[in-house]
């Protein structure tokens, strides 16, 4: 035997374990690779803020930074390679699912019939769940009588509900903003509701468990104060849990806008029912 089909079947023995388990995961492969490809982008997005903006300060003997070089080249070297190789795997699933959610809102039976095979091909790349939900649109536009055997749409009540808040066109902030058109889609929904997540949860960490360090080495156990930010006060920490009255407005505000990013209620309808 040759040395190549030698090295080949090492190779594949090697990596037969790996492929076995992607293979047992086909429902979550998106999930899995969304996750992936998020975590590349962190680290060489933290990477080019620490060339960029902290390297300098670093070459300080005492700043905090100054022990991080090492690893911040190894969190570029190792995103980058994520980013390269799962990047293009995730949009090419990605683009399966939107043209999915695409096909799943049409009301054309003709239509849909049309574009079959993209949806086909789409059920067969994301999994049963997503197989599931192309039989159940079949069975509602009446290309089947009932679902095929072995096909069950199982739903919990929690999951649907997420979907239908992220994917809303008209979310209780589109209504009470009638003229912003760009209000009035998923995308922008999605957008705010993780820019209000994040927001929430770096202004709650400060105020619980602080952001600053009181000094080199030490932890980071005290909040900045964005009133003695504002005010140019020369102490602009104090010792955790603390909440000033800026981040406190701060956090009523990002949670009033996430709570408007719900779908908007249709009271006219509720009241016609009663």
């Amino acid at each position: 035997m040759s040395i190549s089909r030698k090295l080949k079947r090492i190779r594949k023995s090697l990596f037969k374990p790996f492929g076995d388990w992607w293979q047992g995961q086909r429902d979550n492969h998106l999930v899995l690779l969304g996750t992936t490809f998020v975590a590349g982008l962190a680290m060489v997005l933290w990477a080019l803020i620490y060339l960029l903006f902290l390297l300098p300060n670093a070459q300080q003997g005492a700043n905090e930074y100054s022990d991080m070089l090492t690893w911040t080249w190894v969190a570029l070297a190792g995103g980058m390679t994520l980013v390269i190789i799962v990047g293009p795997e995730f949009f090419h699933y990605l683009s399966h699912r939107n043209t999915l959610r695409e096909l799943f809102e049409l009301g054309s039976r003709a239509e849909f019939e049309r574009r079959r095979k993209e949806a086909e091909d789409g059920a067969e790349i994301l999994g049963s769940q997503w197989r599931a939900r192309l039989e159940s649109k079949r069975v509602e536009l009446g290309i089947r009588r009932s679902m095929p055997a072995g096909i069950e749409l199982v739903e919990s009540e929690g999951s649907l509900w997420l979907r239908n808040w992220l994917d809303t066109k008209e979310s209780l902030l589109s209504k009470r903003f009638p003229e912003a058109e760009w209000l009035k889609g998923p995308a922008a929904n999605r957008k705010i509701v993780g820019l209000s997540v994040v927001g929430l949860f770096a202004f709650g960490w400060n105020a619980i468990f602080g952001t600053v360090r009181h000094a080199v080495g030490e932890p980071r156990n005290m909040s900045l104060d964005l009133n003695a930010v504002i005010t140019g006060e020369q102490y602009r920490a104090t010792w955790a849990p603390h909440l000033d009255l800026i981040s406190s407005l701060l956090i009523v505000t990002l949670a009033i806008v996430l709570g408007m990013t719900r779908p908007a209620v249709d009271t006219s309808s509720s009241e016609e029912e009663e």
